[in-house]
């Protein structure tokens, strides 16, 4: 078994975002902000769904990209994530792709 400890967040990627710049009174520096955006994907990010992730992959003896080789039979046979995730909807989605890992 592995445990896998460390910080975890959900990464929100927005699909055709466009910016404009940002038009505040005393900005000098051009910063820039998301006017609109078409579709959202969630991804786990931090060191726990990371590594979770990767590892997941070794024990369903999955390739861990396209120019490795399968591991046959799997090195891992359990992972545990270990992280604080907050009792809202941004946790129970971050919950969702832990799970997610283990049945693929």
């Amino acid at each position: 078994s592995i445990i896998c400890a460390g910080s975890a967040c959900l990464e929100l990627h927005l699909h055709q975002a466009s910016t404009q710049t940002a038009s505040t009174p005393n900005d000098t520096n051009n910063n820039k902000q998301i006017s609109t955006f078409h579709g959202q994907t969630n991804q786990g990010g931090g060191s726990v769904p990371m590594t979770t992730q990767t590892l997941a992959r070794l024990t369903h003896g999955q390739p861990l990209s396209d120019n490795c080789i399968e591991v046959t039979p799997p090195v891992v046979h359990t992972i545990i994530p270990l992280c604080n995730i907050g009792n809202d909807d941004t946790g129970t989605t971050l919950v969702s792709i832990l799970e997610q890992f283990g049945s693929n």
